[in-house]
């Protein structure tokens, strides 16, 4: 399916901790199959995965025939861009190459920025 970012704020009713996976395609398409190895794990701990392809902020591009899993969400609308390029930017200041190394921001349930982290295993 796909999210905004207002749909992730409080009291739009997605209860889950939300984590946005930015980075170059390549690492992203990466993410992407992981989430799908990972699906009952992920769904289990009430997570649910954005990725965003840097430096566009944009959904990456999916085969439309083979199905995300459940613990996916593409990015739609352009807030994704205004977030992301804030943090992917304050990353690069610190000697992180986002598009090769990714970056993972996890909002908590209530909406609010629970953790940043640099690079994506």
């Amino acid at each position: 399916f796909t999210t905004s970012l207002a749909s992730l704020r409080r009291g739009r009713g997605i209860e889950k901790r939300v984590v946005i996976a930015a980075a170059g395609s390549e690492k992203i398409d990466q993410v992407i199959q992981q989430a799908k190895e990972l699906e009952e794990s992920l769904t289990f701990s009430d997570l649910l995965v954005v990725p965003v392809v840097l430096p566009g902020g944009l959904a990456p591009e999916v085969n439309l025939e083979e199905a995300l899993p459940a613990c996916v969400a593409l990015p739609v609308g352009l807030n994704w861009k205004t977030i992301v390029s804030e943090e992917a930017d304050e990353a690069n200041s610190q000697g992180v190459n986002v598009r090769e190394e990714g970056m993972c921001i996890i909002l908590k349930k209530n909406g609010r920025v629970g953790q940043r982290t640099k690079g994506i295993n």
